[in-house]
């Protein structure tokens, strides 16, 4: 993208409606005609008080909330004539509880510990919140 546009009420309606139809951040500020990056920016300057900004992002989240919840409503009102529709809900939602798990052991030689050499970093599991 060369030349970056400047927020105006044609961006904000473009980002608002293409997030609010389901669309990824990306692919709304693609479709605006900016790069995702200054999305970012405009998101973070709202976060840090700028006024020109602030409707944008409470537009921007309620545009995703609103697609969310439509997109909620149909995959519960097709789970009543399809079960499928209803596990993936469960499998999705409430993982912790419905998911599909699968446990991997690593063993070393011999049914031993595994020798790493490096750095190690561990990475939490994802809260069953989320």
């Amino acid at each position: 993208m060369s030349a970056e546009r400047k927020y105006n009420a044609e961006i904000h309606k473009i980002i608002v409606d293409c997030l609010a139809d389901g669309n990824y951040r990306k692919t709304a500020a693609a479709l605006a005609g900016i790069s995702e990056n200054t999305l970012i920016n405009w998101m973070n300057a709202a976060d840090e008080g700028d006024e020109q900004l602030r409707q944008f992002a409470i537009d921007v989240h309620d545009a995703e909330t609103r697609a969310e919840t439509d997109l909620v409503a149909v995959v519960k009102a097709k789970a009543i004539e399809d079960w499928h529709a209803a596990a993936w809900i469960l499998t999705h939602r409430h993982d912790h509880h419905w998911g599909n798990t699968t446990k991997t052991e690593l063993t070393g030689k011999d049914g031993g510990p595994v020798q790493v050499s490096g750095p190690v970093i561990m990475v939490p599991p994802e809260s069953a919140d989320d």
